[in-house]
């Protein structure tokens, strides 16, 4: 049984790298075309962010883990959404159109 366990929380979090790796891809995107004229600087401060995030994860995490494992994978994996929908949010500098 409790390989059982292991292979579904194996699967769980290929699911939320999954997830993760789509989400960050589609945030540089965002976040490269969104600021033409400083790609390098907004790419820094995303990466810089994402430092940032990494590192505070597991001690946010691992609580929610021992008590919903399920939920602190879908959280984790997740975690970039709400960045991606604020900058698909934006409106672009030259024409004023939704990115």
């Amino acid at each position: 049984m409790r390989e059982h366990h292991r292979r579904q929380a194996r699967r769980r979090a290929a699911r939320s790298e999954i997830a993760y790796s789509m989400l960050d891809a589609c945030l540089q995107n965002l976040t490269v075309r969104e600021v033409p004229d400083n790609r390098g600087g907004a790419l820094s401060a995303v990466s810089g962010c994402r430092f940032g995030g990494a590192a505070m994860a597991p001690i946010a995490l691992l609580p929610l883990y021992h008590a919903a494992p399920p939920l602190s994978f879908v959280i984790g994996g997740s975690s970039l959404l709400p960045a991606s929908v604020g900058l698909a949010a934006l409106r672009s500098p030259r024409t004023g159109n939704p990115v």
